[in-house]
């Protein structure tokens, strides 16, 4: 770049540039909102969110925007911390592999909180979250994969300062407060995966959401940052992923003209854990329907996941809830006796399931070398059962990723689980509204 900031072109394209005129951007968009939205009401009733809810109204106050699942209504970067909070609370919602962030969770929150502030329209909710997806994926690539297998969580940093982008243009801030909305959110931008298994690692998102929205009513009150904060000494690159050495033009390319949301999507899930496992658990469902797989009949598993993956699910032998969805073997074993991993398999009876228990140590996970596709490498499940039969099964696309995207009846029964699990049924009118989200006049009326 020669006169600006590689953040700063960033900052003019999402300041001046429309979202695109597409039919698939527009529609995986609200697909995007009707699956989080399911997942925060799912997750509003949970004992975390609880405990953050009440946090929030201690530190912030009420206010006016919406908190899913409870009559309470908060400020507005109270209402995306417990929003983002609910979203990610179960582990149900997306991953957009371009940021390698659970994108939806932080970006829907925040511009749904702004949103409501500013009585915004559904339009212009839709073509602000294209465009943090699109500024989470370009300004992942000047980190990833480094950033991510070195143990930062990227929904707490790339995601953050992708949403703070996002919810300024929503504002229509100028390219300047744009660019400060992003560069005071690098400040705000932290979170280790060591937390994964644990209570806050779910907050993370919540965070992410709240942190974005403060930086952009700084930037909208004239606060000032660094516009070259992205690249150079100092920088999210140099600091973030000190070791990639991975050209700064990365983040420019083809901007205006290619779309993350176009050209990647995002995985809806499935099942509510950690992705990672996902792949392995649909040659699962494989080896069940196909070859008669049973806990009594199989003799040992092994999962061959790429390193990323890998090293996500870290508990083969989990004792809560929240470790259970950083497993491979827990929802392995689920889904072999009673082919599905539902929100009923995450409580504490459930995990503590003395057949379910015996069964974890079928199932093991294996370190594969991988090349360049990282996260998107096959996955082979190999199973040897007690007959002496062996069965290979590799997966290349995950089911509820761009390539296998969830049924109309998939998406059904996942809003079903959500709404059940919360006894949220009753806001179950929302998603009648969601497929015409762009004719909305004023979100307020969602």
């Amino acid at each position: 770049m020669s006169d600006i900031s590689f953040a700063e072109a960033l900052a003019t394209w999402a300041a001046d540039s429309p979202a695109p005129n597409s039919k698939i951007a527009e529609q995986r968009a609200i697909d995007a909102f009707t699956d989080v939205i399911a997942c925060m009401l799912a997750g509003s009733q949970n004992e975390v969110t609880l405990k953050v809810l009440d946090a929030t109204i201690r530190t912030h106050g009420k206010g006016e925007q919406t908190v899913f699942g409870h009559e309470v209504k908060l400020p507005m970067a109270g209402a995306a911390l417990v929003n983002g909070m609910s979203a990610h609370a179960l582990d149900f919602d997306d991953n957009f592999m371009p940021g390698l962030t659970h994108a939806t969770a932080v970006l829907a929150p925040a511009l749904i909180a702004v949103g409501e502030a500013n009585n915004c329209s559904g339009g212009q909710l839709i073509d602000a979250y294209v465009i943090g997806l699109e500024l989470q994926a370009r300004i992942s690539s000047l980190v990833n994969p480094e950033h991510y297998q070195s143990g930062w969580h990227a929904t707490s940093t790339v995601g953050t300062i992708g949403a703070a982008g996002a919810v300024a243009a929503l504002l229509r801030l100028p390219a300047a407060q744009i660019c400060a909305a992003m560069s005071i959110a690098f400040s705000l931008a932290a979170g280790s995966k060591l937390q994964f298994g644990s209570q806050t690692k779910p907050l993370h998102a919540g965070l992410a959401a709240h942190n974005a929205v403060l930086a952009a009513q700084l930037a909208v009150t004239g606060v000032g940052a660094q516009p070259d904060f992205l690249t150079g000494r100092w920088s999210f690159q140099d600091l973030y992923a000190p070791n990639l050495a991975r050209p700064p033009e990365v983040a420019v390319e083809n901007l205006g003209t290619q779309w993350a949301i176009e050209e990647f999507g995002l995985l809806a899930k499935r099942f509510p854990c950690c992705a990672a496992s996902h792949k392995a658990l649909d040659a699962l469902e494989i080896l069940r329907n196909e070859h008669g797989a049973t806990l009594a009949n199989l003799k040992h598993v092994v999962a061959k996941l790429p390193a990323p993956l890998y090293q996500n699910l870290r508990f083969d032998n989990p004792v809560t809830e929240n470790e259970a969805r950083f497993s491979f073997s827990y929802p392995a074993t689920t889904v072999i006796r009673e082919g599905l991993v539902s929100l009923r398999h995450f409580k504490p009876d459930a995990v503590s399931d003395p057949e379910i228990r015996a069964a974890l140590p079928i199932f093991t996970r294996e370190c594969i070398e991988t090349d360049e596709k990282g996260v998107h490498a096959d996955v082979i499940v190999t199973a040897e059962f007690q007959s002496g039969k062996s069965v290979e099964i590799k997966i290349t696309d995950v089911r509820g990723g761009p390539n296998l995207p969830l049924s109309h009846s998939d998406m059904e029964r996942k809003i079903a689980d959500c709404l059940s699990w919360s006894g949220t049924e009753d806001q179950k009118p929302i998603f009648e509204k969601l497929p015409s989200l762009r004719e909305i006049e004023d979100i307020n009326t969602l």
